[in-house]
């Protein structure tokens, strides 16, 4: 998948996450900067997330506290070892399930 078609699917997820469920914003664990101020403010890294579910979290909570912007011109680029060796559809499949619990039940869907 290349980035342009993970903001296809990127950008509808945050509008409709952001502007209608009002739930919280977007923010990627792999490139995510905050004001310290704020990030305290809305109660640091929550370490009871072992892998997923923590950047959305983090979204949902520093959303409380301030604007959430998300830009594609801030890149950075990652190993696809994951979406390779998981296959694209499941990995893409449970990183879209983990960010619907945590932003409905504040919990991921998987351990």
């Amino acid at each position: 998948m290349t980035f342009n078609a993970f903001l296809v699917v990127a950008y509808p997820v945050y509008f409709f996450v952001h502007y209608i469920l009002g739930a919280g914003g977007v923010v990627l664990g792999g490139n995510l900067a905050a004001w310290r101020e704020k990030l305290k403010q809305a109660g640091g890294f929550d370490t009871q997330y072992r892998f997923f579910g923590d950047d959305v979290s983090t979204g949902k909570r520093l959303r409380s506290v301030g604007r959430i912007l998300f830009t594609h011109k801030l890149v950075v680029y990652a190993s696809p070892r994951r979406f390779q060796k998981q296959g694209y559809f499941k990995t893409t499949l449970r990183y879209f399930m983990n960010f619907i619990w945590v932003i409905l039940f504040n919990k991921p869907f998987t351990k």
